[in-house]
């Protein structure tokens, strides 16, 4: 597809993770290869800046799950080096 004619379809995606997150999830991986297939041939900074706000977006639903597993993970090391 275009750069130009794809332009609009990062706020398309975005607004799909934001009303349907349950099931965007099982596709979260194809979509962040896509996107980031997608990036690297972009040749209209809008349409990158535009993509790269639904890693924003990701990233930002994910902060809490990523803290949980760090946290976990820590702890895990933690509690291993103490024995």
């Amino acid at each position: 597809m275009e750069s130009s004619g794809s332009l609009f379809v990062g706020s398309y995606i975005l607004q799909l993770i934001l009303h349907l997150p349950l099931q965007m999830a099982m596709h979260i991986r194809d979509l962040v290869t896509a996107l980031v297939r997608r990036m690297q041939s972009a040749q209209i900074v809008g349409l990158k800046s535009s993509l790269l706000l639904i890693f924003a977006r990701l990233v930002r639903g994910l902060q809490y799950s990523l803290l949980r597993f760090v946290s976990t993970q820590t702890l895990k090391c933690q509690l291993s080096v103490a024995k």
